[in-house]
């Protein structure tokens, strides 16, 4: 059976297996550059490193509650849960393992009054 292949670009020659893997390095890219905007916006470098690696499930923050590595950097949970469930909502990722879904999030909001992050 012969391969399907796509050109791309001048003198490139790209089997059509690989359109999949692409269209998932442009959805990696999309994530990584929310990552960056995030960082370059957040005051608190520290705190902007922790939330990522929360919304991620990175091994740094693994383990931890959000209250835990909260009173680590000294602060409570909300300034560390608002950029955490911010980035998760720009890059349209699923929190991570321990982490309360966006349905569940809402539903805690509403019933306390609050407006969603």
């Amino acid at each position: 059976m012969k391969e399907q292949i796509a050109q791309r670009g001048p003198g490139r020659v790209i089997a059509a297996n690989t359109v999949h893997t692409a269209a998932g390095s442009l959805v990696f890219l999309r994530v990584l550059l929310m990552i960056d905007t995030h960082m370059s916006r957040i005051r608190d470098a520290r705190l902007g490193w922790v939330s990522v690696s929360v919304a991620l499930g990175l091994t740094s923050t693994r383990g931890k509650t959000l209250t835990q590595l909260a009173a680590e950097m000294g602060i409570t949970k909300q300034p560390l849960s608002k950029p955490t469930a911010k980035l998760l909502r720009v890059t349209g990722l699923d929190p991570a393992f321990g982490l309360k879904s966006p349905e569940m999030r809402s539903g805690y909001q509403q019933t306390n009054g609050h407006s969603a992050v």
